[in-house]
């Protein structure tokens, strides 16, 4: 998708974003997602599971929508990710910034270090 950043695929070098190596239990770290998730504008949490989470924003002006998925594996300490735009080629560096300002939550949170 052309319009995306994603974290489990490195050899896509234009999409691709490290992920985020976190330092607390999964059920912990899922629970402050969740909770950094709420401070967000427009977001609806459409599925929560023990390991991912998958979320909706809505865009203020047009009203479109961009996925949000975090999955978190039960043998590493990492948090996965894909951020994408469901139209369009641009999404105007969006998907980048709303990732690297969840990142900063969770840093400012002790969840992970950046």
């Amino acid at each position: 998708m052309p319009n995306c950043k994603v974290s489990m695929y490195p050899q896509d070098q234009k999409h691709h974003m490290e992920p985020w190596f976190y330092h607390k239990s999964r059920e912990e770290v899922i629970k402050i997602l969740l909770e950094v998730l709420d401070t967000e504008s427009r977001v609806e949490i459409i599925e929560q599971q023990s390991h991912y989470i998958h979320a909706v924003f809505t865009i203020a002006i047009m009203k479109f929508k961009d996925d949000l998925e975090l999955f978190l594996p039960e043998d590493e300490n990492v948090i996965h990710f894909r951020s994408a735009s469901r139209v369009g080629y641009s999404d105007l560096g969006v998907n980048k910034r709303r990732l690297r300002r969840i990142q900063r939550k969770l840093s400012n949170r002790g969840v992970i270090t950046i």
